[in-house]
């Protein structure tokens, strides 16, 4: 009788699940969609004012991210394999960003930080040129330095804690997720122009993303080169943003949460939003207290800062109340 009673209860539900809810969407689809999604970037700037290369010498940058985790939730359990061209139109190089397949947050969780579980890393254009490594499943020309970046901030770590599976990404002003609407979480790892050459003890000379706190010159005694890379994330409801214009501002523009102090962005952490020359900081939240900050410094001198000084205040508490709406000071 139990059964049958199911089986009549099934029966009479199951057409609503293809019926729309509120609209021509049927509420199956409702129940499945995802509303996160997640753009993965490897620039200092949070827009596309990214100034192009300045390093010559590798054309190919090797990615393999296992999977992205919310404060261990694993809402980004999807691999990511590229080959990314070091150029001005890559998405990842130009301030666009990738795309990385995820799916939902938690319903009102708070989220404070991401890992990224980074598989491999590496550049071409090694010396010599015959070194290879394994890569997507094929044997590529370069250097995977990915199990390198062991290393503290002090110095190389006696337990191997290895610092890019996972790396860590701050999020600036937490993800709030609250399930409505569209919502876009920016990840950014600084590799362009930020990188660097380096030689092994057994005469390999490769290129890899430098070391923001310490300064390694070549592979250390023990084998590391150093994995203090620069990362942040934040996230923002998609149509429910503005900007913040600064006119006098030449330089670079940033902003952050106004619950955050500036003086926590130093030695290789960077701020949210960044822009370089031109005035205007895209994606700024609505309801979201921002201070405003100028700097006449170069991405170099930014990344291995270990003081805030060099952060000139701009604006305070600023607040955007409705979406598109400008702010300018």
């Amino acid at each position: 009788m139990k059964k049958n009673k199911l089986l009549l209860l099934t029966l009479i539900l199951l057409p609503l699940f293809f019926t729309s809810s509120c609209g021509d969407d049927p509420l199956i689809t409702e129940l499945v969609e995802n509303r996160v999604k997640v753009l993965l970037k490897g620039t200092f700037e949070s827009d596309d004012s990214v100034p192009a290369w300045s390093v010559s010498g590798p054309s190919v940058f090797y990615l393999d991210i296992s999977e992205i985790r919310a404060d261990g939730d694993k809402f980004a359990n999807y691999r990511y394999v590229d080959s990314i061209p070091l150029n001005e139109t890559n998405g990842f190089f130009n301030g666009q960003g990738l795309n990385y397949k995820s799916d939902d947050l938690y319903i009102d969780e708070k989220y404070d930080n991401l890992q990224l579980y980074i598989r491999k890393m590496g550049f071409d254009n090694v010396s010599p040129s015959t070194n290879t490594f394994y890569f997507n499943g094929k044997d590529v020309p370069g250097y995977d330095f990915n199990l390198k970046q062991i290393y503290l901030e002090s110095g190389p770590d006696e337990d191997d804690t290895n610092l890019v599976f996972p790396l860590l990404a701050p999020v600036a002003g937490s993800i709030n997720y609250d399930g409505e609407g569209e919502w876009v979480v920016e990840v950014r790892v600084v590799i362009k122009n930020n990188i660097k050459q380096y030689s092994t003890s057994d005469g390999i000379t490769f290129w890899a993303i430098e070391d923001n706190i310490n300064d390694v010159s070549n592979e250390s005694s023990v084998g590391y080169i150093g994995g203090n890379l620069a990362a942040i994330a934040y996230a923002y409801k998609k149509d429910y943003t503005g900007t913040i214009t600064v006119p006098s501002a030449t330089d670079y523009l940033v902003a952050i949460p106004a619950e955050d102090d500036i003086s926590e962005y130093v030695s290789g952490k960077i701020p949210p939003y960044i822009t370089n020359q031109t005035g205007v900081l895209k994606n700024i939240p609505v309801g979201v207290p921002m201070n405003v900050f100028t700097t006449s410094l170069s991405q170099t001198n930014i990344l291995k800062q270990t003081t805030s000084t060099h952060y000139i205040p701009v604006a305070t508490d600023v607040i955007l109340t409705v979406p598109e709406e400008n702010a300018s000071y």
